[in-house]
């Protein structure tokens, strides 16, 4: 799945989420934003979409230790450090009432 961000009626930036089913079942996430829009909001409320079109999804993204920004992104979007370089959010699961 692709998806254009815009900003004032102009492209602003993208998310890709691409399923994967080994070696575990998750949607990896693919970011980026146009230099102009960055710091602005855009990044977060792609990745809040992401989470909106995937609840039951677990959602991982590989992000190098020198993008602090991303870095920061990801760990206010959820994400937790489960490696090196992966990042990865687990849905919360609500209880059922029996």
């Amino acid at each position: 799945m692709l998806m254009i961000a815009e900003a004032d009626g102009e492209p602003a930036g993208m998310v890709r989420l691409d399923r994967h089913s080994s070696p575990s079942r998750h949607d990896e996430v693919s970011i980026a934003v146009l230099q102009a829009h960055q710091r602005t909001g855009v990044a977060a409320a792609m990745l809040s979409l992401c989470a909106r079109l995937r609840p039951h999804a677990i959602l991982e993204a590989e992000i190098s230790p020198a993008n602090t920004a991303s870095l920061e992104l990801f760990r206010r979007a959820g994400f937790t450090h489960v490696s090196d370089t992966t990042y990865r959010r687990v849905p919360c699961r609500e209880r059922v009432p029996a």
